[in-house]
């Protein structure tokens, strides 16, 4: 068995490390807390609270660019029937890029993993979906709190 120099090796670990986290971006943001009333979110005529982040509707989220051009356009906890879904959307795919792109999702202290997430895709956008929340139903509006997500 061939043995490898030692400069073979860092070589060899550089190549893996490379491949294994080249595509791997982390993006950092703050999110301001908004909330809106949702009626039928949780069924026909049942009544919801969303708290978090909705372009044009609830909150805001700066910068909602991702890496790679994608944006965000939903990060917030959905109160339904007392239980609590947090949801991620971010549009701006040409195809499904699968559950996998995004690796995970951190606001106000709490993170969420993509492998853990129901995740749908619809007309260029992905979305994942967690039970329990980030914990924005409890903040006052326009509360800020700071968020990453990483992703392919």
């Amino acid at each position: 068995m061939k043995h490898l120099r030692p400069a073979a090796w860092a070589t060899a670990a550089l190549y893996l490390l490379s491949t294994s986290w080249a595509y791997a971006a982390t993006d950092n943001a703050t999110l301001t807390v908004g909330t809106r009333a949702v009626v039928g979110g949780c069924g026909p005529l049942l009544a919801s609270q969303v708290s978090g982040y909705e372009v044009g509707t609830a909150g805001s989220y700066s910068p909602t660019g991702l890496t790679g051009g994608r944006t965000v356009i939903r990060l917030f906890d959905l109160l339904c029937n007392n239980t609590i879904i947090a949801r991620l959307d971010v549009s701006g795919f040409s195809s499904n890029p699968g559950q996998t792109w995004l690796t995970s999702v951190t606001c106000n202290g709490v993170t969420k993993l993509a492998s853990a997430s129901t995740y749908i895709y619809s007309g260029g956008t992905g979305e994942w979906l967690w039970n329990g929340g980030f914990g924005f139903l409890f903040l006052p509006n326009g509360t800020t709190v700071n968020c990453s997500i990483t992703h392919n």
